[in-house]
């Protein structure tokens, strides 16, 4: 289950990287890093998740819409 998210993810992420939009300043607020995402994940609690990647996809709208 977690490579079929992890082929699903990995063209975002290449358009993420190749389009410049990391270079774009970090949106000021509050931020989930993926290595709080990943504890968050072993807590196994699908509330906590639900609302840390709402947290940690924010910032990443906040850059595309900008």
């Amino acid at each position: 289950m977690l490579l079929e998210l992890q082929e699903m993810l990995i063209p975002i992420f290449q358009y993420v990287h190749q389009s410049g939009i990391l270079e774009k300043p970090i949106v000021e607020g509050d931020f989930i890093s993926h290595k709080e995402l990943v504890e968050v994940l072993k807590k196994r609690d699908a509330d906590a998740y639900r609302k840390a990647i709402r947290i940690h996809l924010n910032n990443h709208f906040a850059r595309i819409l900008a």
